[in-house]
């Protein structure tokens, strides 16, 4: 068994240990350190040898004893190595001898690293990813301390340390980054609103980037993206918000002009939040029925009722499906217009004629009461208006404004003096094209205008397949040449051809009348050429 005084000597030679440390540094008084190192040395020599005679002593029980078993001769082994060492004094001497050789191997190196290190900083650490010395970095998820810090060190010695953006920095980019991403969202469509966002996170993204590799500036771009993404967020859902409330009152204040399918079509297609009127080329349409007055005098309120309420009902579905916008009824007066901001079409002019012959041809299906069929005046005119809402808080209309507007309702009405059916001005003509038959009808002076009309009937299609109504057209508009010109009488002598080529058209004899009136109190340097119908 080993002796109980093991311990204690283990013990000893730790406080033999120290006590040869705390000498070396020369912590202690020399004098008291050297007694504690000689009294604790005396005390280990008793114990080693009291345990040499332990040793010697139990290897004489073993030495001619023969071992049975594999533990008995395991401790035989044990103890013929340790007694043939120990008894020699050979381990004491190869550990002095490895000391030895490992103490001038470490001067040796301490004087060749001396010159290397000379005036250097020298980090010692382990590298191996055995020895859990890793930590976390922007580059690498286990990087080695002792390279965390040798970086640390060559930034500080290259005065290269990072450092935070000013604050100022920051507050402009935040505020730039909304701004940019308020007005791309708000102003325009959702795509636009991506569109911002996108860019200004990007710009943000590589300033940011730029700055700190070649400037080693920190800004605050992940803020500042996120400022852009909720920004996005907030203004995109207050805007589909909004718009789908605009979008609805869009849509009840369009069902007054137009059919609910059409209206609902152009709330959703349009990026308007209101109204307000705006310049546009338009061509204004009116309508009324010949001889109204007097037939609804005859017929009394129901029967006028029954015979207004189909004409309205004809008349507004014809322009409608053409694009227009019927504005309002007046009795059985219709006010209509083509090429509203609202509802776009190029091809205007075409549009209204179209509808006006139309209506003339299906209005002249509907019963007037006896049996007798209904009659139209229409008057057509393009050009230059202003058109939106107007009105009040209480009530709103949303019509359109200008000289164009008047000088279509003052040709419905001189379509009744001259006994025309469909009358329109010249920029109508012009911009309906090839596809109509029109007669001129000269320049006309209505009621209210300084300026004078330049008007035109649009007749019937079925005109070009007669002969001798292309031939009354082409001598009406030789009369109005010649009237023009105060050549009275030829103008008379022409006026009668037309009236015997088509007894049923008034213009002639309203021209033929105008002549007379005319001849005796205009010299040719007075005369303009036109007809006045103003009193209308």
């Amino acid at each position: 068994d080993t002796p109980s005084e093991y311990g204690k000597y283990v013990q000893s030679v730790n406080a033999w240990l120290a006590a040869k440390k705390r000498l070396a540094s020369a912590a202690d008084d020399q004098d008291m350190g050297v007694a504690s190192v000689d009294a604790i040395r005396k005390s280990l020599d008793a114990v080693e040898r009291d345990a040499k005679l332990w040793l010697k002593h139990r290897w004489g029980l073993w030495a001619d004893a023969e071992a049975t078993t594999q533990a008995e001769k395991t401790e035989k082994a044990a103890l013929a190595g340790f007694f043939k060492q120990f008894s020699h004094d050979e381990l004491a001497a190869d550990l002095h001898e490895k000391n030895q050789r490992l103490k001038a191997r470490a001067n040796k190196l301490v004087k060749e690293l001396g010159p290397l290190i000379d005036g250097k900083i020298c980090l010692v650490g382990y590298t191996a990813s055995a020895q859990g010395d890793l930590v976390a970095t922007p580059v690498h998820a286990a990087m080695p301390g002792v390279m965390v810090h040798a970086n640390i060190v060559n930034m500080l010695l290259q005065d290269r340390v990072p450092v935070r953006a000013p604050l100022s920095w920051n507050l402009a980019m935040f505020l730039i980054v909304g701004l940019v991403v308020t007005v791309g969202s708000g102003a325009r469509g959702w795509e636009t609103g991506v569109a911002a966002m996108v860019v200004v996170v990007g710009l943000v993204a590589v300033v940011g980037a730029t700055l700190f590799a070649t400037r080693l500036i920190h800004l605050a771009t992940i803020p500042a993206i996120a400022t852009g993404l909720m920004t996005w967020a907030v203004v995109t859902t207050w805007r589909q918000s909004t718009a789908e409330r605009t979008r609805r009152n869009l849509t009840r204040a369009l069902t007054q002009y137009a059919s609910p399918a059409v209206a609902s079509r152009i709330a959703g297609e349009l990026n308007v939040t209101d109204l307000s009127p705006e310049s546009a080329t338009v061509s204004c349409f009116f309508c009324d029925l010949a001889g109204f007055t007097a037939m609804s005098e005859k017929l009394g309120p129901g029967q006028t009722r029954d015979v207004l309420n189909p004409y309205l009902a004809v008349t507004s579905e014809e322009l409608v499906a053409r694009g227009a916008l019927v504005n309002k009824f007046i009795g059985d007066g219709v006010f209509a217009f083509f090429n509203a901001p609202i509802l776009q079409c190029d091809d205007h002019a075409t549009r209204a004629c179209e509808a006006a012959l139309s209506i003339r041809r299906d209005v002249a299906q509907l019963d007037g009461g006896g049996g007798e069929g209904l009659v139209v005046r229409i008057g057509v005119a393009t050009g230059e208006a202003f058109v939106g809402d107007y009105g009040s808080g209480v009530k709103l209309d949303y019509t359109c404004i200008g000289d164009t507007v008047n000088v279509g309702s003052r040709l419905e009405r001189a379509a009744k003096v001259l006994g025309a059916s469909i009358l329109v001005d010249k920029e109508t003509r012009d911009g309906a094209g090839a596809g109509f038959v029109f007669r001129s009808i000269g320049k006309l002076r209505v009621q209210g205008r300084q300026r004078a009309v330049e008007a035109f009937e649009l007749l019937d299609p079925a005109w070009a397949r007669h002969a001798s109504r292309i031939a009354s057209a082409e001598r009406f508009a030789e009369a109005i040449r010649c009237f023009q010109c105060c050549q009275w009488d030829s103008c008379l002598a022409i006026l009668g051809e037309c009236g015997d080529l088509d007894p049923s058209d008034l213009a002639p004899t309203i021209y033929a009348h105008a002549v007379e009136t005319q001849r005796d109190s205009h010299t040719s340097q007075e005369w303009d050429g036109t007809l006045d119908v103003g009193s209308a």
